[in-house]
C-alpha cells in the first residue's frame, strides 16, 4: 500500500496559533471631523423664523414636514468641513436675527430645476444634479444677480463699506428666501463631494462660492471687519461703486 501523497505546498500565511488575533486588513483613515465643540447639533429647533409681526393676531404658521426635514439634512451635512460648516453657523444666525419672511427671492436666473422642485407639491426629496458643473455655473450666476451694484459687476467682490439697505433683493430670512439658495448649494455639493474620482476643479468652484456666501451672512449678522469710518452725524457709509469711482478719476484727469 502507498503513502497518501503530501499535502500541496500554498503560498499563504499560515493561520497564527489560537493565543495571537489573525490579521487583518489595515482599516483606512477616518474621515476628518470637526472639533467637539462643532459637533453639537447647529438647529436644536429648526430656526424657521414664522412668526407674525406683534401687531398681528393671526396664529403663527406651523412650519412644514419639508422643510424641517430640509433643516436636518443641513445640519447633518456640517461634517463637509470648516468652511461648510461655518456657513450653515453664519446662515443659522441669520435666520435667527431676522423678522418675519415677507418675500422670496428673486427668480431672474434661478436653474430652471430649483424652480421645478419648489413648485412641486411632492417635492421631499432631495434634488438629484445630473450635470454638477453646469448646474454650479447657473446657481452662481443666480447668486452674483442678486448682488447689490457696490459688489463690483460681476457681484463678488468682499467689499465692506455698502449699506445694508441695498441688499433687499437677498436679505431674507424665512422657508422661502435664501433657505432655498443655501438646500441648492447643499445639492450642489452633495453632487460634487460625492463624486468618484473627486473633480478637483468643481470642488473649488463650491468651495468658492460657500467662501462668498459666508461673508454675505457675516455682513448680515455684523460680524465683519474693518468697515469704513463714518463722519459724525452720518447714519450710514458713504456708497462707492466701482464705476462711480473710475468715473472721478476721469473727471479728475480732464
Amino acid at each position: 500500500m502507498s503513502n497518501p501523497p503530501p499535502p500541496p505546498i500554498t503560498t499563504s500565511t499560515p493561520a497564527p496559533p489560537p493565543s495571537q488575533p489573525a490579521a487583518s486588513t489595515p482599516a483606512p483613515p477616518p474621515l476628518p471631523t470637526m472639533p467637539t465643540s462643532a459637533q453639537q447639533p447647529l438647529f436644536v429647533t429648526p430656526p424657521l423664523n414664522l412668526s407674525v409681526p406683534a401687531a398681528s393676531t393671526a396664529p403663527a404658521a406651523a412650519p412644514s414636514p419639508r422643510f424641517r426635514d430640509a433643516y436636518s439634512v443641513l445640519s447633518w451635512s456640517a461634517t463637509w468641513g470648516e468652511d461648510w460648516y461655518t456657513c450653515l453657523k453664519e446662515f443659522a444666525a441669520f435666520e435667527n436675527l431676522q423678522g418675519p419672511p415677507e418675500h422670496r427671492l428673486p427668480g431672474y436666473k434661478c436653474p430652471i430645476e430649483i424652480t421645478d422642485w419648489f413648485n412641486d407639491p411632492d417635492h421631499d426629496h432631495n434634488l438629484v444634479i445630473s450635470d454638477p458643473e453646469h448646474f454650479g455655473e447657473r446657481l452662481t450666476t443666480w447668486w452674483r444677480s442678486m448682488q447689490p451694484d457696490f459688489r463690483g459687476p460681476d457681484g463678488i467682490e468682499l467689499i465692506t463699506n455698502g449699506p445694508k439697505s441695498e441688499w433687499g433683493g437677498l436679505r431674507r430670512a424665512g422657508r422661502n428666501s435664501i433657505f432655498i439658495f443655501v438646500l441648492a448649494m447643499y445639492w450642489w455639493g452633495r453632487a460634487v463631494l460625492s463624486s468618484a474620482p473627486l473633480s478637483v476643479p468643481e470642488s473649488a468652484a463650491w468651495h468658492e462660492l460657500v467662501a462668498n456666501v459666508i461673508w454675505v451672512f457675516r455682513y448680515f449678522n455684523g460680524s465683519t471687519t474693518k468697515k469704513r469710518k463714518t463722519n459724525p452725524g452720518r447714519t450710514s457709509p458713504p456708497v462707492t461703486s466701482s464705476a462711480s469711482s473710475r468715473t472721478k478719476k476721469r473727471r479728475t484727469a480732464h
